[in-house]
Parts: structure tokens; sequence; C-alpha cells
């Protein structure tokens, strides 16, 4: 059975009601889920005076081709954001995680491998977002201060890991669905320009399909919106978060620990169980 986001590397993607209803989902899940799991971001937290502000995120990377474009468009506009990597990647392309920091932004967790968490055993779950933050802290030398599961899909223990870690969750509020080749720079721009809210997190990719035409988009959209009055910054606390002398423990000690429990997370009757 497919899945409802199909995987990034597929070539060709459905049509017709199945491409809507995948829209729509990535849009509405976060919602939902946030009504149920207390610590769950989708936006920044309020703050006095200014309010044109929102968060740029990047899932995926880093990568060889495209994450040097994306901090040469942040640089341009004097930007910082949020990259949340995958730990395989980071180990691929060390240099370009560490460009990431060097450059002034901040690492998020988006687990080892980019899994499918409701297919996927608790215990291989907790196993790749540890890894996560492990491969982060040794190849970047900074903790990842947040982390966000792969396709934004929780369960019970992603929701409790979190907690015990101190490593909150951010979903996101905007998305305009750059990993699909479907899209185009001028689709992603009205999505964006369109959804934008005080407050908003964006959710971009960092892969070789949203390298197209996101950077373009970003070209197009950013001047107006800063001349608009907008700002746009990584997610909060996550900049100056240095990884600890005490490294993350592997993920089998948190296991035998039973540090973690099993489940899955819905948002009908085990969601209210992982706000509990």
């Amino acid at each position: 059975m497919a899945s409802i986001w199909e995987s990034q590397s597929t070539a060709s993607q459905p049509s017709g009601w199945r491409r809507s209803f995948r829209h729509r989902f990535a849009h509405l899940w976060p919602r939902a889920a946030a009504a149920y799991v207390r610590d769950l971001s989708i936006r920044l937290p309020e703050s006095p005076g200014h309010q044109k502000i929102a968060a740029l995120t990047f899932d995926d990377g880093p990568t060889d081709a495209g994450t040097p474009l994306l901090l040469e468009c942040l640089a341009r506009h004097g930007l910082k954001a949020t990259f949340f990597v995958l730990g395989e990647n980071v180990r691929r392309f060390p240099a370009r995680a560490r460009e990431i920091v060097a450059a002034g932004h901040s690492l998020g967790n988006h687990f080892r491998r980019h899994i499918d968490c409701w297919k996927t055993r608790p215990r291989e779950v907790i196993r790749e977002i540890t890894e996560g933050t492990r491969i982060i802290e040794e190849t970047a030398g900074v903790s990842p201060a947040w982390c966000r599961p792969p396709f934004g899909r929780l369960t019970h223990a992603v929701v409790k890991w979190s907690r015990i870690h101190q490593q909150p969750i951010a979903l996101w509020d905007v998305f305009p669905a750059d990993y699909l080749e479907e899209t185009t720079a001028e689709s992603l721009r009205q999505v964006l320009e369109g959804r934008l809210r005080a407050r908003s997190i964006v959710c971009l990719h960092d892969n070789v399909v949203s390298m197209q035409k996101t950077p373009a988009m970003l070209g197009q959209s950013l001047p107006g919106l800063i001349s608009a009055g907008w700002s746009f910054s990584p997610l909060p606390g996550a900049t100056a978060r240095n990884a600890s002398t005490q490294p993350t423990p592997p993920a089998a000690a948190l296991i035998g620990a039973g540090s973690v429990d099993d489940g899955a997370l819905d948002i009908s009757a085990n969601a209210r169980d992982a706000a509990a």
C-alpha cells in the first residue's frame, strides 16, 4: 500500500484526489497533532513587540550541491535558518554540516535516516533518533536543540524521547511541498506568501528535487517579504547549544533502561495518551 507521502526519489507523483489529499494532509496534520501533544511546536513562541517574524527550516540535508546554494541565498539576504539534517547525510557530507554551523545557522535532528515512524518498530525509531543526535554532535560539535521526525509522523516513542532529552519537536504551519517534482518556483512562492503568518515555521527541503526551484523561489520572495517588514530567524535556543562533554548514550542503552515506551501516536484513539 502506497504511503500518503511518496518517497522523495519517486519519479512520478500520484494525481487527482491522492495528490490533493497529500497536500491537505501536509498542512493539516501538524495542527491536529499540536492539539494533542502539549509541547509540540508548529509556530514560534509569542514574544512582545515585532510580530512579523517567522522561521525558515530546511529538511533532509546536508547535500553537496544544494546546501551551498541555500547558504548563499540566506547570506545574501542576511538571514539565519534551522537545518533539520539526516545523520546519514551528515556522515556523507561532514564539511557541509560544519559549514552550516560556521555560517551561524542551527542544526536540528531529522533522525539518522528518513524513516516512516508509523511503519517502524519503536525500538528502531529510538535508534534512529538517538543516532541522529550522536552523529550531529560528533561531526558538527553542536547538540541539536530541536527534532523533527521524517514526514512529521509522531509516535509515543518519539514524543517521550524528546521530553527525556529535552529536544522538543518542531513541525510547521507553512509547507510549500518543494520536494515534489510537480511543484514549481511560482507555486512555492504562492504557498509561502499566501500562508505566511506571524510566528510561522516554514518547512522547505535540501535535496535534489527542491534545489531545482527552492533557491529561485526564495530569491523571488524574500526581497519583497523583507521590504514588507518580515524577518526570519532560526528556531529559538538552537544557536548557542554546544555539544555536551557527556555524549548522548547509545540507543541500546536507552532501550535497555526502558526509558521509552512503545506504541503509535495518531489523532484518534492514541493521540490523547501521548499528551498525558
